[in-house]
């Protein structure tokens, strides 16, 4: 049985789609593993944020082609969105698939395979590198109708926890849409001062501020704009300890694009609001204070 495994750099965005893309391997016969340097097939799900990140890629690229040069690497990303053509010419890289064919990226490698998960012919698309196009639109959206909120001003959730093993793929899957319930305080405020849609990675800020045009750059990408609260659990195996801990699976309260809808499902935990709502709460709330997430 053919195995997969997959690497992602950078938002994240890029780690809520390595959940779904698992799912959708493992349905189409296929065996995870999570180590690279043994798998058939490594996707590598890229970020183009710095020139850092940029170099990240090109070495983890190098380096499983040296470990492991039988697998098949599959590159896409923003990374690859900026430099198709650079990683069409690299020998080792099999396909490169754009941002807008995201959406259907484990169908259009499954059929590249053969459609099943053993070992087929050689890609539709040519040698390697030459990847076949498509089409996909990329979706935003907070919690489902019904599900939690905080008790202060209402908003919409997004968000997810880091990408590690197959165990916790499992259970993502699992918690998907999920915003932790219960008692939480805010452990933290992250952006005093800084200007309205400041785009923030990691809790920092990138030095972008976010435009329409600067989105249709950069479809997909997880936005995290203006004002942050992280939120801290204060109830043990609920919100606080392993792998339910909101502070370690960075759950936030932050500020989002206007174009993104609210009330409609494509998040993972977060909770989303309107800059002028986030500014306005992040002055009115002092560290610490209690925060309450519960069913609407």
């Amino acid at each position: 049985m053919t195995s997969f495994s997959i690497h992602n750099f950078g938002c994240r965005v890029n780690q809520a789609e390595a959940f779904s893309w698992s799912d959708d391997f493992q349905k189409g016969g296929l065996r995870f593993e999570v180590d690279p340097a043994r798998s058939d097939l490594v996707i590598v799900n890229s970020c183009t944020l710095t020139g850092r990140a940029d170099r990240d890629v090109r070495k983890f690229v190098r380096r499983i082609a040296r470990e492991n040069p039988g697998a098949k690497l599959v590159v896409t990303g923003c990374y690859a969105e900026r430099a198709y053509e650079e990683f069409r010419m690299m020998p080792q890289v099999w396909m490169v698939l754009k941002n807008s064919e995201k959406k259907d990226l484990a169908g259009n490698i499954l059929r590249a395979l053969g459609g099943r998960g053993v070992d087929g012919p050689a890609p539709a698309s040519g040698p390697a590198g030459s990847a076949r196009t498509g089409t996909s639109a990329a979706s935003a959206g907070g919690h489902p109708p019904g599900g939690p909120v905080p008790r202060f001003p209402r908003a919409a959730g997004s968000g997810t926890e880091h990408f590690r093993s197959r165990a916790i793929i499992n259970l993502f899957t699992r918690m998907r849409y999920c915003t932790p319930r219960g008692r939480h305080v805010v452990r933290a405020k992250v952006g005093a001062g800084a200007m309205a849609n400041t785009v923030f990675v990691r809790r920092r800020s990138t030095g972008e501020v976010w435009t329409p045009q600067l989105a249709e750059e950069c479809p997909g990408r997880d936005w995290i704009l203006t004002r942050i609260l992280w939120l801290c659990g204060e109830e043990s195996g609920r919100n606080r300890g392993g792998r339910v801990d909101s502070m370690r699976r960075y759950i936030y309260i932050h500020g989002s694009p206007e174009t993104v809808a609210m009330g409609t499902p494509g998040s993972h935990g977060c909770i989303r609001m309107r800059n002028k709502d986030i500014i306005d709460l992040f002055e009115r709330v002092p560290v610490y204070t209690p925060v309450e997430i519960c069913e609407d």
